[in-house]
């Protein structure tokens, strides 16, 4: 069973962040990477898992940024340290199943300058990004 609560991962490369583009019932808007915490896992392995499932990618988390409150949920942030593998060409897990014509996911390599342009959710993540790397550090 998956808990209401996410983890989600910050993964840089040089000056971009990969992002999660979405397509939904008409809107457009931009994600982390990242999903549900299963009953009895820990928020780092589902961090892990989540980058594994969605991404391709094997992770080092480094540490958990942010913990943000959205809604009924707790969503926590982990900063990747290193990453391997080869980026999926379409995004896995359980989002795979559900794509459609109205509820579309795709990765994306995003110039983390750019964000500011975004709609990235949740904004007060995004701002907190935006704000740490004008000033020289993402923590």
């Amino acid at each position: 069973m998956t808990s209401k609560n996410r983890a989600a991962l910050i993964i840089i490369d040089d000056s971009k962040i990969l992002l999660v583009h979405r397509f939904k019932n008409g809107e457009e808007y931009y994600v982390f990477p990242g999903g549900g915490i299963e009953e009895g896992e820990s928020v780092e392995d589902a961090a892990t898992r989540e980058a594994k499932e969605e991404t391709g990618l094997d992770v080092t988390i480094s540490k958990k940024i942010w913990e943000n409150k959205n809604n009924d949920r707790i969503e926590y942030y982990f900063l990747v340290d290193k990453f391997s593998g080869e980026l999926a060409t379409e995004i896995g897990g359980p989002e795979q199943k559900t794509q459609s014509a109205d509820n579309v996911y795709r990765l994306e390599w995003v110039v983390i300058d750019k964000i500011k342009d975004l709609k990235l959710l949740p904004e007060e993540i995004k701002l907190k990004l935006l704000k740490n790397y004008q000033s020289g550090s993402l923590v």
